[in-house]
């Protein structure tokens, strides 16, 4: 799969006085290490001097700054550069990625801007690569949420074992093992879950690192609480201690339960969220207020900067009820998001300002406003 794409200058100056990058990308396979690894391979021409140094970047889409997965930095050789970007050990995650090839003028040798002059600037050629279908996209993302969750819950499973050993009449010997044995596994499990480039394609490095590391360290006091224990059985404080350090790593694991799916929200929880779902909406309308007194052109782009931050917050909680929330309650966020999505279609409409339609803006209002507390109310009935 390739795809190509014109020089992409960032200094505004005409086109013959600058210099080119062009270029193509796929995905193929590279010898490393004596052995095949997927990788972005850009190769591409250009008239920069020989031996400029070209860096190169692959991101997961969307493009972030700071978020690349790996780089890789080459020299023009004969007004031509090939970059190999391995990253994945057997196969790549499906999804968008972005390539940047970048010229840097600081970090260029002294004869190149010699060479260069006047034309010294930043240049930068931006690919984009899509591997999969939607269908396979989606599959491999939850195919890694479902990995990570697997080894979060493995820590979980080790502090349960570490508390029903308490109690059993194992000689010292196989509980001092059994504690050695649960050790190499919490480190184990961090190992294997740390620098994963699957986990930061995906933004899930914030879990895989540090919270992984918190959660070893809880299920590490569970283990000495549990040691405590069978040293003194009758002591009804070491007994809640242990079990108050059990709770603390439930309370950790729910949150990230829910974000990687694999617990779902209670009625409780969702009900939570609905006044961040209505609070855009509100928001929304009070502004329109305020600004169709006065519908300056100024108050206008005012209006409308501020309601795609609006809408932006309200499809994120939405969308988030709607990844946490068990099939019985999926009806009633979908009819929440879509009247949501209705009034700020409608305010999308009323940004011009040339026309008042508060009172329309007012009665959608009132309808979202309505299928919240619908919502609301099923989410009270419901255990």
């Amino acid at each position: 799969m390739k795809t190509t794409l014109a020089l992409f200058l960032l200094a505004a100056t005409a086109k013959a006085q600058g210099r080119t990058i062009e270029g193509t990308v796929q995905e193929t396979f590279v010898e490393r290490s004596g052995s095949k690894r997927p990788a972005f391979v850009c190769e591409g021409k250009t008239d920069l001097p020989e031996e400029s140094r070209l860096d190169g970047w692959v991101y997961f889409s969307p493009f972030e700054i700071g978020r690349h997965l790996a780089s890789q930095a080459v020299e023009v050789k004969e007004r031509k550069f090939r970059i190999e970007i391995p990253i994945f050990p057997e196969r790549t995650l499906a999804g968008t990625y972005v390539i940047v090839v970048k010229f840097n003028p600081y970090l260029q040798q002294q004869k190149i801007l010699d060479a260069l002059a006047a034309q010294v600037r930043e240049y930068e050629l931006r690919l984009t690569l899509t591997i999969g279908t939607e269908d396979e996209i989606e599959k491999d993302r939850l195919r890694i949420y479902a990995k990570l969750g697997a080894e979060i819950q493995s820590l979980r499973s080790i502090a349960d074992a570490a508390i029903a050993a308490v109690k059993d009449p194992m000689s010292d010997g196989d509980w001092r093992r059994s504690m050695e044995k649960w050790t190499d596994q919490i480190e184990a499990t961090e190992r294997a879950v740390s620098h994963v480039p699957e986990y930061r394609a995906l933004g899930l490095d914030d879990l895989s690192e540090q919270f992984m590391e918190e959660l070893g360290q809880a299920v590490h006091h569970v283990l000495g609480s549990a040691r405590f224990c069978r040293l003194s059985p009758s002591d009804p404080e070491a007994v809640k201690v242990l079990h108050e350090v059990r709770k603390r790593i439930d309370e950790m694991i729910r949150p990230v339960a829910l974000r990687l799916g694999f617990e779902k929200a209670t009625s409780g929880e969702l009900a939570a969220r609905l006044p961040e779902a209505r609070k855009p909406a509100i928001q929304t309308l009070e502004l329109y207020r305020g600004t169709i007194k006065n519908p300056t052109p100024d108050g206008r782009e005012y209006f409308k900067a501020q309601l795609a931050l609006h809408k932006k917050k309200f499809q994120e909680v939405a969308l988030g009820m709607t990844e946490i929330a068990p099939e019985k309650h999926q009806e009633g966020i979908r009819s929440l998001m879509e009247k949501g999505m209705a009034l700020f279609r409608a305010a999308q409409e009323a940004a011009t300002l040339e026309d008042d339609r508060y009172d329309t803006l007012r009665e959608l209002l009132n309808e979202f406003t309505s299928e919240v507390e619908a919502l609301e109310s099923a989410l009270q009935e419901s255990p």
